[in-house]
């Protein structure tokens, strides 16, 4: 037998088989089965996110708004960026122990600064593939993303100007467009090579 919770009252009904699992409950334990399964359902009710037919518009409408998809595209590399960035500097930090004495100085040594550099690309690279994950088939949201990129580093580096080598400033800002692009199409291909 199923026991249902309605109004407070426990009413039976008849499984199309009998179950022994549920036989051997005891009403207070079918009175939570119940309740569960009308928060399960009440919940499915109210939020768009929990309900099939609501996470079917939602997708519907994502896909239909190509812009607000391109927009959302370009937030989540610019995150994924800075939290590559952001990692990869806790993993200098913890792999060359003299960074973080020189780090606030920015006194860094030529190592240090080819890290850095490393560091950017695969912040670059992994901000494209983010973008392109999000956007889908959408080239111009890589390339919103890379000028975005450019548009934020470029008074950075003005301002750090004495502090860092000429070539540092070239390489970082020269990779930022085509890295980030690369990692757009690195993606965009592999979507299409499995279609």
């Amino acid at each position: 037998m199923v026991f249902f919770a309605m109004n407070g009252q426990v009413a039976r009904a008849k499984a199309v088989a009998s179950d022994p699992f549920i036989e051997r409950m005891s009403s207070s334990q079918l009175r939570w089965l119940a309740a569960a399964a009308h928060v399960e359902r009440w919940a499915a009710q109210r939020s768009p996110l929990l309900s099939p037919p609501r996470r079917e518009e939602l997708t519907h409408f994502l896909a239909m708004n190509k812009s607000l998809r391109a927009v959302l595209a370009v937030a989540t590399g610019l995150c994924v960026w800075f939290a590559a960035a952001t990692l990869g500097n806790f993993v200098l930090r913890a792999l060359l122990p003299e960074y973080t004495a020189v780090e606030r100085a920015m006194n860094f040594t030529l190592t240090m600064l080819v890290a850095r550099l490393f560091l950017g690309a695969v912040s670059s690279l992994a901000a494209g593939a983010a973008c392109a994950a999000v956007s889908r088939s959408s080239k111009a949201s890589g390339y919103m993303l890379a000028a975005l990129l450019l548009a934020l580093f470029v008074p950075v580096h003005v301002d750090l100007w004495e502090k860092f080598p000429l070539w540092y400033h070239a390489i970082f800002l020269g990779s930022l467009v085509p890295l980030s692009i690369l990692g757009t199409k690195l993606i965009n291909r592999r979507r299409q090579g499995a279609a």
